[in-house]
């Protein structure tokens, strides 16, 4: 008679295989272990983010990059820096292990209701995670920078405004995850969830 024997699965090399699938027990992901895989994963943003400046700062110094405007400068920012990102991020989720390096050391995957999910899906995810609070924080800071510099003594309200959509998202975020079901607006909108891997079943025939 078939026995199922339970092994734990530190790590997990193909998620995406329909036999992997069906060998795994799942739970929905407790917002700590998401909370602190993101944390895991801003190390390496940071560290891409401080290789680009390391490069960009002294560049803009020395003239080689002359944007035409404060918005010109901005855009350089998002393409170098916050495009990368994303990209890898969604490269990250829509592998066969399904997780960013965060994720991974914490045995969180991002699952499609087909699976893992497609590389749009996983791009649309990580745009609206990493990209739209990144982008608008970035915006609001050349903003600030830009109105301080005319020497008008005070900013205007619309940059205010901003300021406050890009300190909001992020709390919107971290306040879903706490609401019924623990799904963010980007895994709602990516039609994906959250995973956290607990037990491996290994069918054994003998």
């Amino acid at each position: 008679m078939p026995q199922i024997a339970a092994t734990p699965l530190p790590h997990v090399s193909n998620l995406c295989a329909g036999e992997d699938r069906a060998t795994l027990a799942t739970m929905a992901a407790p917002a700590r272990f998401r909370i602190t895989a993101w944390l895991i994963d801003c190390l390496w943003i940071l560290a891409w983010a401080m290789v680009t400046a390391s490069l960009g700062v002294p560049a803009y110094r020395a003239g080689w990059i002359q944007p035409a405007s404060m918005i010109g400068l901005n855009l350089i920012g998002a393409v170098v820096v916050v495009v990368p990102v994303v990209a890898a991020a969604a490269w990250f989720e829509s592998r066969a292990v399904s997780a960013t390096p965060g994720k991974r050391l914490l045995n969180l995957v991002v699952l499609s209701p087909t699976g893992c999910p497609a590389f749009l899906a996983a791009l649309l995810r990580n745009a609206v995670k990493i990209g739209l609070p990144w982008l608008i924080g970035h915006a609001a800071v050349f903003a600030i920078v830009a109105t301080s510099s005319r020497g008008t003594g005070s900013i205007p309200i619309w940059v205010w405004v901003l300021t406050g959509v890009a300190y909001a998202i992020p709390v919107l975020y971290l306040v879903s995850l706490f609401a019924a079901g623990g799904r963010t607006v980007y895994d709602r909108l990516s039609h994906t969830t959250v995973q956290r891997i607990t037990i491996g079943f290994i069918q054994d025939d003998h």
